[in-house]
């Protein structure tokens, strides 16, 4: 038997294809459960890990099998994640630096927002007219091709202003 792909990211879709011998019975098996019973079956695998792939022939009596060892491997998506210092605006110019946290990636594709992007691990980006803040999106692929990402915003805080008098008249008559 033979299947369409062996490796890939969640979910995994595979078509499985023996000869079509009238008569016979097929019996398809994934790690010992049941996928199907025809020539050609179609099983999608959502769970990460390799799978054994089995085919039960029979055909008036005589039987075969075929056990093909960790032929299905489903490889996790990465998980995409990232903190940033400062954690918000309080300048109209400032700069970030970002640190990724993400989890099973081996590339990254930062998109901040501003028309500006790296594919730096961990970045340091300076922002211009931050009054509206800005979403920053850390996109997160794995060698096989599997991607996740994650979008954060940072908003603008503008700081406190405390107003702090050089003078002042205790009895309230202007006159210091």
């Amino acid at each position: 038997f033979t299947a369409d792909t062996t490796i890939g990211c969640s979910p995994l879709n595979v078509t499985f294809t023996t000869a079509d011998i009238p008569g016979a019975t097929y019996t398809w098996l994934s790690n010992g459960s049941l996928m199907g019973n025809t020539p050609v079956i179609s099983e999608q695998f959502t769970t990460s890990g390799c799978y054994d792939i089995e085919l039960q022939f029979n055909l008036s009596g005589c039987s075969a099998t075929a056990l093909m060892t960790d032929y299905i491997c489903v490889e996790p998506n990465p998980i995409a994640a990232f903190s940033f210092l400062p954690g918000v605006f309080g300048n109209p110019t400032e700069s970030i630096y970002f640190q990724n946290g993400t989890v099973g990636a081996s590339t990254y594709s930062w998109d901040f927002g501003d028309g500006s992007n790296s594919n730096l691990s961990d970045p340091t980006h300076i922002f211009n007219n931050t009054y509206g803040g800005y979403s920053v999106t850390l996109y997160a692929y794995s060698n096989s091709g599997c991607a996740d990402s994650v979008t954060n915003p940072i908003v603008y805080e503008e700081g406190l202003i405390y107003y702090i008098p050089n003078t002042f008249t205790p009895d309230q008559d202007e006159f210091n």
